[in-house]
């Protein structure tokens, strides 16, 4: 984690392709599921298709 801060720098440009941390990849879906208007299908980018 001693590289965690540093990696926050460019992480938001790069967390899609970097998804290596548990954290990254909770942060990713997080975006992802807000931009899609669904925090918890955010996984599947048709959230707002699904009931």
């Amino acid at each position: 984690m001693g590289g965690l801060g540093h990696a926050q720098g460019w992480q938001s440009s790069h967390y899609f392709s970097v998804p290596t941390k548990a954290a990254t990849t909770k942060e990713c879906i997080s975006s992802l599921a807000d931009s899609s208007g669904s925090s918890r299908e955010g996984n599947n980018g048709n959230s707002n298709d699904l009931p």
